[in-house]
């Protein structure tokens, strides 16, 4: 339901000496103000609709993304996105289709925990905030279909040589229905390597990576994605708990291939699979109609643009 969080790498600039020519103050300036704002748009069509490891529909989607980041402090960022998502089929039900049904608005703040010495090694960390806006039609009396959830997360990324290792931790404190509210937790592994080890093309042109994560959201997290939200209540009619006894784990396996073809703007390719895996899940997923597979083979095309 979201784009993935992207930590920003602190630049590398390589230094050379030459007797013959003498540094240039205004290049020198350029390079120095490149760093202090990035931006860009990511244009994403896909095969599926997938937000945390959980088939929304596996029909075709196009899920724009307008995202900034400040980076003019040492070791600290902070931004925002702006993320879209447009049903473009006519397969799920009239709330959704062939239309926009959601907007996300983000706002984080990140910073670089720990380097090592030599740069191979870095912990990111980034905490954030995201509301998630459902555009639904209204019912007779005008009210909503389907309220906004809000949530906090912590993000971390510990990047090195061998394989980079993610994860996060998510509050969502406003969901939906009443007693829905709960926790979410994720696991990932990130690998990319550079083709032109193998082929003939220039460094950083064609990115091949992989990605395998795994997720587990509460018994309170995202009730209404396993059919109706039921609550507990005391017997003066307090709220209690929900009264499903299960979370909901998911996993996503994708391999992706990038191409960047400027400075400025990449086409990347993905294929990926995406299940759910506890069998209580499983049996109560379809219970509303408005999704259709607990797993999917989907895949899809990105065209970023970046500052």
């Amino acid at each position: 339901m979201k784009k993935l969080m992207t930590v920003v790498a602190a630049s590398v600039c390589a230094v050379s000496f030459a007797a013959e020519e003498a540094p240039n103050p205004e290049t020198e300036l350029q390079e120095e103000e490149s760093k202090l704002f990035e931006a860009g748009l990511d244009l994403d069509l896909n095969t599926a609709y997938i937000w945390r490891n959980v088939v929304q529909t596996d029909k075709l989607v196009f899920q724009p993304c307008l995202w900034a980041d400040f980076t003019g402090l040492e070791n600290f960022w902070f931004g925002f996105f702006y993320w879209q998502n447009w049903d473009l089929s006519s397969d799920r039900s009239d709330v959704y289709r062939r239309r926009l049904n959601e907007s996300d608005y983000n706002v984080h703040a990140g910073m670089t925990a720990w380097e090592s010495e030599d740069g191979d090694m870095s912990l990111e960390l980034e905490f954030g905030h995201e509301w998630y806006a459902y555009h639904f039609e209204r019912r007779e009396d005008g009210s909503s279909l389907s309220p906004s959830t809000r949530e906090f997360y912590l993000h971390g990324k510990f990047a090195n040589p061998v394989v980079d290792v993610y994860g996060q931790v998510s509050w969502l404190y406003d969901d939906i229905g009443e007693c829905s509210s709960g926790w979410y937790y994720e696991l990932g592994f990130n690998k990319e390597a550079d083709l032109a080890s193998w082929i003939d093309v220039p460094e950083e042109t064609l990115m091949l990576g992989l990605d395998w994560n795994l997720s587990f959201g509460d018994a309170n997290y995202l009730q209404y994605l396993l059919g109706d939200v039921n609550c507990k209540y005391d017997d003066d009619d307090n709220l209690i708990d929900s009264d499903r006894p299960f979370g909901f784990a998911g996993t996503t396996v994708k391999a992706y291939l990038t191409w960047n073809i400027t400075d400025w703007m990449a086409l990347t390719g993905t294929i990926a699979y995406t299940g759910l895996l506890n069998d209580e899940a499983r049996s109560q997923y379809n219970a509303d109609g408005a999704r259709d597979d607990k797993d999917v083979l989907w895949g899809g095309l990105r065209l970023a643009f970046s500052y």
